[in-house]
């Protein structure tokens, strides 16, 4: 090139990063392969898996191979690796009722990486759950209330009632709300933090919640798929976890589908094996024509869902032709009365 760089180097490929980022992800990497962390008792967690049946949800062979592997690992940071429809909520709910059957009730505490997921999660499985930004901002807040905390306790020392010195009530109120708000926004030892979504979460938030992890004794498990989206941050440190480990626990049934053919063609999708195609379009789930025809085609079967009550999302490849679809729907659903 005229500017002296080899036209067989992409342009604008290079990539970067920051020391912080590289120092965060060493602490990550350590952290997965520390084994002095929690873990469940390998008779326990048998008797839980093993009991694992009621209401339908029996943990198959995959499950039940990652729910001991995870339980039993001492690892302070560990990986769980599911696509989705592999059965990861079924396989966390046995986890955390063979976490809670040794470390006590309450002790597992579920993060995510958006507000939407966290409420998914807390949904099934029954946890106090929070988002991570949400989280890492409250925690960090905890060194102030601890500084307030000092004050009021100093305060109430030294308070005086008619020439004697005696507690103040209003210092104590407020020095047991202190107490309590500090206690809801730290970990606790041999505590479980099940952080799901965990590809979508930035590389310097798990490494802020892993410190929090190691310095009390609790431990992370980082539920997942490296294949899907990836933070918007700085990210890339999930997938780094799972390559670091020989043989991550990983389930790899799909549950999800009616179709055995489904099942199949979605887990080949998934690693980029552009074969899978083929089954879609045998079963008539591809739709092909030119780019105009294909855009309008699709517009009307959003509509209809829309029309019908449905949830339905339309996706486009390109950042002009989403604005056009969505200057279009606007229009829509003004004259439908529904904006």
């Amino acid at each position: 090139r005229p500017n002296g760089t080899s036209r067989f180097s992409p342009e604008f490929g290079a990539l970067y990063t920051s020391r912080t980022v590289l120092d965060a992800e060493a602490r990550l990497l350590d952290a997965g392969r520390t084994l002095a962390g929690p873990r469940v008792d390998t008779d326990l967690v048998g008797q839980v898996v093993a009991a694992s049946t009621g209401g339908g949800a029996v943990l198959d062979t995959d499950q039940a191979a990652a729910v001991a592997a995870v339980a039993t690992s001492g690892r302070t940071l560990d990986v769980l690796v599911g696509a989705a429809g592999a059965g990861k909520t079924t396989a966390l709910a046995a986890f955390r009722r063979a976490w809670e059957a040794q470390h006590g009730t309450r002790s597992v505490l579920g993060l995510a990486p958006t507000a939407k997921a966290a409420r998914v999660l807390a949904g099934s499985l029954g946890v106090p759950t929070e988002n991570t930004a949400n989280w890492v901002h409250e925690t960090g807040r905890n060194v102030g209330r601890r500084d307030q905390l000092r004050r009021l306790t100093d305060q109430a020392s030294k308070a005086t009632f008619a020439g004697r010195t005696l507690p103040d009530p209003r210092h104590g109120a407020a020095a047991q709300m202190l107490r309590r708000t500090i206690r809801r926004w730290q970990l606790q030892p041999d505590q479980l933090v099940i952080l799901d979504e965990a590809s979508m979460a930035g590389t310097l938030t798990l490494d802020r919640i892993t410190a929090q992890a190691r310095a009390v004794g609790a431990k992370v498990l980082l539920v997942g798929d490296w294949a899907q989206l990836s933070a918007v941050e700085s990210g890339g440190a999930f997938r780094m976890l799972v390559a670091d480990r020989d043989h991550p626990p990983e389930l790899t049934t799909a549950h999800r589908f009616t179709h055995q053919w489904e099942r199949t063609a979605s887990v080949a999708l998934r690693v980029g094996d552009t074969t899978a195609i083929d089954a879609y379009t045998d079963h008539d789930r591809v739709r092909g024509g030119q780019a105009e025809d294909m855009l309008a085609a699709a517009y009307t079967a959003w509509a209809r869902d829309e029309a019908a009550g449905r949830v339905s999302l339309l996706i486009a490849d390109s950042n002009a032709t989403v604005a056009e679809l969505n200057t279009r729907a606007r229009a829509d659903r003004i004259a439908w009365g529904l904006v």
